[in-house]
């Protein structure tokens, strides 16, 4: 179908940034049925990992080995409902009164680039009443020229992660999307401090923020539930400033014990402001957790104190 519409006439065009240059791309009309849900795309792969998480018996690969699974991409529909159910409600009660307004962009094969939710939320106002949402049985498209998914991530970047990244992303899915796009195509910090705007040591920052997360959701048993820690970007960020301070190795794995004890408290928020001031007292800590525990010349005494 998309082979056939990019010979077939139409007097609408919608302008994209794409390859380098400001591209005129023609918009048609397709079913809704017909767009398929790109599963690379950033701002759901913390939800995939949480995914992962939760249905152990499904392989580490299950969203990445096959962009054309039909399993895969009723699982996507689903983490997406779920998303627009939770966070995203206002793209539901927008399409209840509103028509499509922008067309969505479309891979030469069919995969969405931008609009996965909007589209999410059309399709179940069509399934919740088909009459009175009919309007989005169809839907405007434009077809993007032959392209690399380096091509499709960079575009992604512009039209997504610029525009919306302080609002709709949680640090942890940007991050995961930077360390992906980083692995995936081998960018450089330089390169994605450029794609995604970011000034300083900000992506090094992100990228060592998720280390630390990721190391204490596994140490908590609870790999890949990110949702655990996207309120604690600051306690992430003064783990990774603080520790690189201390001297020795000894006290950076006591205070990186100390600060996830304190990230353990449903409070959060106060807490999370010991962290850093944690780091000022290391010694002391250490020499009272020893006194506790009447330990005597032990090296590693932040041990005890993680069972304590």
């Amino acid at each position: 179908m998309l082979d056939d519409l990019i010979t077939t006439p139409s007097e609408r065009t919608k302008d994209i940034p794409f390859q380098g240059r400001l591209q005129y791309l023609k918009v048609y009309q397709v079913p809704i049925g017909l767009p398929k849900y790109r599963l690379n795309n950033g701002r759901t792969y913390a939800a995939q990992a949480e995914y992962l998480a939760k249905h152990a018996k499904l392989s580490a690969d299950f969203f990445t080995r096959d962009p054309e699974s039909d399993e895969a991409i009723k699982v996507q529909h689903v983490l997406l409902r779920d998303e627009i159910k939770d966070g995203a409600k206002e793209l539901l009660a927008f399409f209840k009164k509103h028509q499509q307004e922008d067309p969505f962009i479309l891979t030469r094969e069919g995969f969405v680039v931008n609009g996965n939710r909007r589209i999410c939320a059309m399709r179940e106002l069509v399934a919740t009443d088909p009459t009175k949402f009919g309007h989005f049985e169809h839907i405007d498209v434009v077809i993007l020229p032959p392209a690399d998914e380096k091509d499709i991530d960079e575009l992604e970047a512009i039209l997504q992660i610029r525009e919306d990244i302080e609002a709709d992303y949680s640090w942890t899915t940007f991050a995961l999307m930077v360390r992906r796009r980083k692995e995936e195509h081998h960018y450089t910090i330089e390169q994605l401090k450029k794609l995604y705007e970011k000034k300083g040591r900000e992506v090094d920052e992100v990228l060592d923020m998720l280390d630390y997360a990721e190391h204490y959701l596994s140490e908590r048993g609870w790999a890949g539930q990110y949702h655990r820690v996207e309120d604690a970007d600051y306690a992430f960020q003064q783990i990774r400033k603080k520790r690189d301070k201390l001297s020795s190795e000894q006290e950076k794995e006591f205070f990186e014990k100390t600060a996830y004890a304190l990230l353990d408290n449903p409070k959060g928020g106060r807490l999370y402001d010991l962290i850093p001031k944690s780091a000022n007292y290391i010694d002391k800590i250490i020499g009272k957790i020893e006194e506790e525990f009447e330990i005597s010349g032990s090296s590693t005494p932040y041990k005890e104190a993680s069972a304590y």
